[in-house]
């Protein structure tokens, strides 16, 4: 599960979860944060917000996700399912056609076209679909194979560099922390 129940709050009865990620407050999108004097900045989200001056106290305050905003595309009318009221928080995301999807509209949606779970979005290339499998230094942006492989990272100066190198260095790093702790 992404998100871990926080609260209800009864006199709206809206259900905010703690997000899993280090979100924008703005958009909600996976983003970066910066420590200065005691004070978060929150930056280079996919929409390019920059979110500042929040004290440290104030975090989880901006780490809060509504998921009754998060709804189905395909659904019509007033009867809209959000992910908040699917059963087991589930709900999917259609990269070929950008929409949310329900479990009962996922059913009905085009087979062949490329349907993940909402919650592994951030995984995944709004472009391609594939996973994410490095990370491009001068755009800040993740990046598919074929992603990677276009000009403008291709064949540029970008220095963009593998997930899995990044990934072996985090446990090289881990273990000598825990040798050093022995």
């Amino acid at each position: 599960m992404m998100v871990n129940e926080l609260y209800n709050d009864e006199e709206n009865e809206i259900k905010l979860k703690q997000s899993k990620y280090i979100i924008c407050p703005i958009c909600t999108e996976i983003c970066l944060i910066n420590l200065n004097d005691y004070r978060i900045i929150f930056s280079n989200c996919r929409n390019g917000h920059r979110f500042t001056k929040i004290m440290l106290d104030e975090y989880f305050y901006f780490q809060k996700i509504d998921e009754s905003k998060i709804i189905c595309d395909k659904c019509l009318g007033e009867d809209k399912r959000n992910k908040n009221e699917v059963n087991n928080n589930l709900f999917y995301k259609c990269f070929t056609c950008n929409i949310n999807l329900c479990p009962l509209c996922k059913n009905k949606h085009d087979k062949i076209l490329l349907i993940i779970n909402y919650d592994n979005k951030n995984y995944h290339c709004n472009e391609h679909g594939e996973r994410y499998i490095s990370h491009c230094k001068e755009c800040m942006k993740d990046l598919c194979d074929s992603c990677r492989y276009d000009d403008k990272h291709y064949s540029s100066n970008h220095q963009v560099s593998f997930l899995y190198e990044f990934i072996k260095r985090k446990e090289n790093i881990m273990n000598d922390l825990l040798l050093n702790i022995n």
